[in-house]
């Protein structure tokens, strides 16, 4: 585990405890602290040192009078750099701590990871400091180590400094870091499976009320969702809907708005026009308050561009020549009433369209891969939006499951594209026979219709099947498991990124 951590710091603290002239003392660890944060790492140094973590995303160790310190960064790069580039920004990242930044000396230690050496020089409030880097590249994750003291002290703090660093490790984060908030104390939770079909399972308070599961209405097309209920009564929260098809755009005469299109096999989508992700909420908010609920009232609508573009670049990457993949996301919190009792709620919802040209019009389908939220009473709502997050994060898909799915989808696929394309000509008889990347598009399809999607390993090769849904994906070494972020936060530091395709 933290491979990439361990082999990194090796290196750079053999070379430069081993640079000619300089001290080769053994540091003995006796009285120093042992740090264990929260956030993930663990690390050790002499009394009276600080430990601070930046907003930045780098870690800090410090001496009392904060001018010899240590400093560790892993960073995620969205554009492809060398080490040495990375070298050469040190004082764009590092703006106020390294004022007058120069490299003395630079070395390449090897190639695959990327990883240089440096010594450089720099010059904070009139005094002279002098410090080593290290930064190690792996695609696109990288690590950064730098010790740094006063110039005319840096020989005689070096090796305090290279101690520290090499007593430092990552560790498991405690439950409440990375973004995650705290679990409400009083509630349980256990595991739930999916009753039907054991494709998924998730923790859900034990007591509550919980039905769902997925559903298969055609075998390229199952929808997953789950409903709890608080034993009180008091909170409803939902992840999905099975009643929600997938739709097909308006594109033809013979199928108007709000009529069935069938491709055949049991695949039916609705035909209808696009709604953003802000405009799916509300509608469908409405569409399930009405005869339950009075007096609903919106009090936000909020579109959610921020992450809708990091969705879209992702979709960006992986398009297919032809066609055309956008995401929308949006949310609403709500007021109504059930009875007397004021109640309040909040649904997510991301919207995405598959189009491609017909030659007289566009052509395409949308569906709902996201939408979640709840209904509460006014003093259980912080209740259900930690119950709400919590479910989220615990959700895990059955890889025996989805390993058949991969069967009855190669089975099944060809068939419904057949019946698509014959369908298709009614509008352009020729736009099919124009395309030369139909399978990957039929692949797409399918994997749309059971909510999975296919990752490689860019240095490897090797492919992978996995749950659709996120804007990253990544592998952890030396196995097949398979892991998805909304960020692109590397889930541990061993795990390498992968891309759709």
């Amino acid at each position: 585990m933290h491979f990439f951590l361990s082999i990194g710091i090796i290196p750079f603290v053999m070379a430069i405890s081993s640079q000619k002239g300089e001290s080769d003392k053994k540091m003995s660890y006796g009285n120093w602290i042992q740090h264990k944060n929260p956030v993930g790492f663990t690390v050790r140094h002499p009394a009276g040192w600080k430990v601070e973590t930046s907003p930045n995303g780098f870690i800090q160790i410090s001496n009392p009078e904060m001018r010899s310190f240590v400093i560790v960064l892993p960073f995620i790069s969205q554009e492809r750099q060398s080490a040495r580039d990375s070298l050469d920004k040190l004082d764009k990242i590092f703006p106020t701590m390294f004022p007058k930044y120069h490299i003395e000396q630079f070395k390449q230690i090897r190639e695959k990871p990327d990883e240089g050496s440096a010594t450089f020089s720099y010059e904070r409030k009139g005094e002279a400091g002098k410090a080593n880097v290290l930064c190690s590249i792996a695609d696109h994750s990288g690590m950064m180590y730098i010790i740094a003291a006063p110039k005319d002290r840096f020989a005689k703090e070096k090796p305090v400094l290279l101690g520290v660093l090499d007593s430092f490790s990552f560790t498991e984060p405690s439950q409440t870091m990375a973004g995650k908030k705290p679990d409400d104390p009083k509630i349980k939770y256990v595991r739930w499976s999916d009753p039907r079909e054991n494709a998924f399972s998730l923790e859900v308070p034990e007591g509550w009320q919980v039905q769902g599961g997925l559903y298969r209405f055609a075998s390229v097309d199952v929808r997953s969702c789950v409903a709890l209920v608080s034993p009180d009564g008091q909170i409803r929260i939902t992840g999905g809907d099975a009643e929600v098809p997938t739709f097909s755009i308006p594109f033809s005469p013979l199928f108007p708005e709000g009529s069935w299109y069938s491709p055949g096999y049991g695949v039916n989508m609705l035909v209808m026009h696009y709604l953003t992700g802000v405009e799916f909420a509300k509608e469908y908010v409405k569409k399930k308050a009405e005869g339950v609920y009075s007096d609903l009232t919106f009090t936000e609508t909020k579109d959610r561009p921020d992450v809708a573009q990091t969705l879209n670049t992702l979709n960006t990457q992986s398009a297919v020549t032809g066609v055309s993949v956008q995401t929308s996301v949006g949310e609403v919190a709500f007021t109504c009433r059930s009875g007397q009792q004021k109640l309040c709620g909040y649904y997510f919802a991301g919207t995405t369209s598959v189009t491609y040209p017909t030659g007289l019009s566009s052509g395409g389908i949308w569906h709902v891969p996201n939408l979640h939220g709840y209904t509460a009473a006014e003093d259980q709502v912080q209740t259900a939006q930690l119950v709400l997050d919590h479910g989220i994060q615990s959700v895990q898909i059955n890889p025996q499951w989805f390993a058949m799915q991969q069967g009855i989808t190669a089975n099944t696929s060809n068939i419904v594209s057949r019946t698509h394309q014959e369908i298709s000509n009614v509008i352009n008889e020729s736009y099919w026979t124009r395309q030369a990347s139909n399978d990957d598009r039929m692949r797409n399809w399918s994997n749309m219709m059971l909510g999975q999607t296919d990752v490689v390993d860019p240095e490897s090769g090797e492919k992978f099947k996995a749950a659709s849904g996120h804007n990253y994906y990544w592998r952890k070494a030396y196995t097949d498991a398979v892991i998805g972020t909304n960020t692109y936060d590397r889930p541990d530091i061993d795990f390498t990124p992968l891309q759709e395709w």
